[in-house]
């Protein structure tokens, strides 16, 4: 798949004629292909493992800011200013000694654990476990949410939530699994963080001042935490000169 009219032309057989059945199929297709310049050629697929990867998932632990706090403050000063030193620190310290607020911050590794090849169900299903609260769980579980190209396969959903719940250890208090149906066309919003645009009802833009921006940084809506509620808001905090 060295030219674009080859990927649109995959990308358009696997919209028109995938789909995804419930129920346990052990088939196997001969898939044909050709290259150019070279004999035709094919290959046996099994018809029966659900191959989805799992891109841009979220880590729920994320959101608990006792394990992942916010970044020390204060920030830089002026947005043009970045590569100065023109900032400050705790210790009273500036330039490129005063790192002391920086050196207490836990850092995330740059490099990614190493992990197995894992599937959809199974990442779906670890990573919701790993919240460990029960109510947090059952609310994950039945807020299931896709994007990308393969959101869009036919008959994904609903075998999807079949295998997530009989994947959940039976131990866990679980008895309902929901994916979400997206608003927006799922190819639109692939990209990291995309899941929660997919389900939002109303977005809105708000303005404040530079001086409230350089100085407690960015404030979504009220800053009270999400509660169980029919609609979800988003609203972007940008700031303006004065």
């Amino acid at each position: 798949m060295k030219k674009p009219i080859d990927m649109l032309m995959l990308n358009k057989i696997k919209e028109g004629y995938s789909q995804i059945r419930s129920g346990s199929y052990d088939a196997v297709s001969v898939v044909h292909s050709y290259e150019h310049e070279k004999s035709v050629g094919h290959q046996k697929t099994r018809l029966s493992a659900l191959s989805v990867p799992p891109m841009g998932l979220l880590y729920p632990r994320l959101l608990i800011p006792e394990e992942f706090p916010p970044p020390p403050r204060p920030w830089f000063q002026d947005c043009d200013d970045m590569l100065e030193d023109t900032w400050q620190t705790n210790d009273g310290l500036s330039g490129n000694g005063g790192l002391g607020a920086w050196d207490s911050y836990q850092m995330l590794p740059t490099r990614v654990k190493k992990f197995d090849n894992i599937g959809l169900v199974e990442a779906i299903v670890s990573s919701v476990l790993s919240t460990g609260r029960v109510d947090l769980q059952r609310k994950l579980f039945c807020s299931i949410q896709l994007v990308g190209g393969a959101a869009s396969t036919t008959g994904l959903a609903p075998v999807l939530e079949q295998r997530v719940l009989n994947t959940i250890p039976s131990n866990q208090p679980v008895e309902k699994v929901e994916v979400l149906q997206s608003r927006r066309n799922p190819l639109f919003i692939p990209w990291k963080g995309g899941v929660i645009l997919g389900v939002l009802d109303t977005t809105r833009d708000a303005w404040i001042h530079r001086e409230d921006w350089i100085k407690n940084g960015v404030h979504v809506g009220s800053g009270r935490k999400y509660k169980d509620s029919y609609f979800l808001q988003s609203q972007l905090m940008c700031y303006y000169n004065s």
